[in-house]
């Protein structure tokens, strides 16, 4: 079963003395990207917890949280540095006496020179330390794997569903395009004699183009491969190993062979179910989009134009390769009659960019911000840039495209949406959502601060 590229599990417990707690996170990557937060003095368990992790986990953006207290027996010990006290208490009383300084030494602005102690740790047995750490991240995984198992199973069920739906619209499809001929040779022949009056009808010239029409309408290839895709996709679902690239690969060309079909198909029985079929993959795609909060009831969105055409603003910080998916975000827009305006700015924004966004986002009814980055590698530049147009344009959407953890960078973003990844089937649906053309169907499978959502 395929398991969610997203999930959070959390441990805490006492080992022989100390109180450890791990935290695992993951988000969507294409390959296995780990990072950890552990105390300076326990650095060695990094390495050693990453063969952990992936060990279950082979793609996904992991983040491990550690931290050691201990509770009971000694730690650390701490002695007085004698030789650095005698020079620095010398120092002071001198400068009591030669300057007129008021001497008011005590212990508390002593304890301020953190040079006057030694702090010495303990030895720790590593091996021990790791077998107690290895026990709690064992936990902390489990509960981690649980919650991308569940997330996973509730996908699956419904992408499997869907899929089926599509696959019996097949045989119908096929047998309304066997009608196809018969209906364009009665309805040549027809015409034919109409045009001809009282002149003989040559009926080998007649089935010659309906031969030509019948193999430029025919769909069989498209139908065979679409039947294929279906059953590649519900192998997929079913398999336990990573899947998730090989999907959205089939999911786009799943929607060329529906379009071609629609393409060909010159009877309203095959249109009507080839938009059928494109409603289900687009159901799917709505799957990945989660509105997270929305305190100003943005969605969906009603502008007062008073009769004018709506504007939204979009403005992208993306890498110039996805520029043709960031285009198919105002097509639900453009669709309905309203103007959009959009900036591409560069994924570490400059000066330009941020004058540039301010441009296209005045006058703008909507200001909607797309963003791409780790949570743990926040751009600086980029999230500076977006708080500022936020506190500046009040109605805005921001859209998370890679990370959720990135969310609680911008505080004034008054409506959130979540996605997993940047292409043009999830920012269709995101542009849809805005519209309230769809519902949002997503729901985050991990949690954020209660204050952040």
């Amino acid at each position: 079963m395929a398991n969610s590229m997203t999930g959070y599990g959390r441990h805490q417990g006492l080992y022989h003395g100390r109180d450890i707690t791990v935290e695992i996170k993951a988000v969507n990557h294409r390959y296995f990207d780990f990072s950890c937060r552990a105390p300076r003095a326990y650095g060695f368990l990094e390495e050693r917890l990453k063969k952990l992790v992936q060990s279950c986990v082979s793609r996904g953006k992991v983040d491990v949280y550690v931290a050691i207290a201990q509770v009971e027996g000694p730690d650390v010990s701490v002695s007085l540095n004698d030789a650095m006290l005698r020079s620095y208490l010398q120092a002071l009383h001198r400068m009591s006496e030669d300057y007129g300084v008021r001497d008011d030494i005590s212990v508390s602005v002593l304890a301020q020179n953190s040079e006057l102690f030694q702090i010495v740790r303990q030895d720790e047995d590593a091996e021990a330390l790791w077998a107690d750490v290895e026990l709690a991240a064992r936990c902390a995984l489990d509960a981690f794997l649980a919650m991308r198992a569940a997330e996973g199973e509730r996908l699956t069920q419904d992408l499997l569903a869907r899929a089926d739906t599509i696959r019996q619209t097949l045989p119908v499809i096929e047998q309304a395009s066997l009608r196809t001929c018969e209906i364009y040779r009665e309805n040549l022949t027809l015409l034919l004699q109409e045009l001809l009056g009282e002149l003989p009808l040559d009926e080998g010239r007649v089935i010659t183009e309906v031969a030509l029409y019948a193999d430029r309408i025919n769909i069989t290839e498209e139908v065979v491969r679409l039947r294929s895709h279906l059953e590649e996709l519900e192998k997929l679902l079913r398999s336990s190993t990573p899947s998730g690239r090989k999907m959205d690969f089939l999911l786009q060309e799943m929607n060329r062979e529906i379009n071609t079909i629609g393409s060909k198909s010159q009877i309203k029985d095959i249109s009507m179910l080839v938009v059928e079929n494109k409603a289900e993959l687009e159901k799917i795609s709505n799957e990945s989009v989660t509105l997270v909060r929305d305190r100003a009831n943005l969605i969906p969105f009603k502008p007062q134009t008073d009769g004018k055409k709506p504007t939204v603003c979009a403005v992208f910080f993306a890498p110039s390769r996805f520029a043709d998916q960031l285009m198919s975000f105002s097509k639900p827009f453009l669709e309905k009659g309203w103007r959009i305006r959009s900036y591409n700015a560069a994924m570490t924004p400059r000066a330009v960019d941020a004058r540039r966004a301010r441009e296209c986002a005045d006058g703008a009814d909507l200001l909607v911000v797309t963003s791409l980055q780790w949570a743990d590698r926040t751009n600086i530049n980029q999230k500076n840039t977006i708080n500022a147009l936020f506190e500046e344009y009040p109605r805005n959407v921001f859209i998370s495209t890679m990370s959720p953890y990135d969310i609680p960078n911008y505080p004034n973003a008054h409506t959130v949406l979540a996605t997993y990844g940047l292409n043009k089937y999830v920012l269709q649906t995101a542009a849809n959502i805005i519209l309230g053309n769809i519902r949002p169907q997503g729901h985050l499978p991990v949690e954020l601060p209660e204050e952040e959502k």
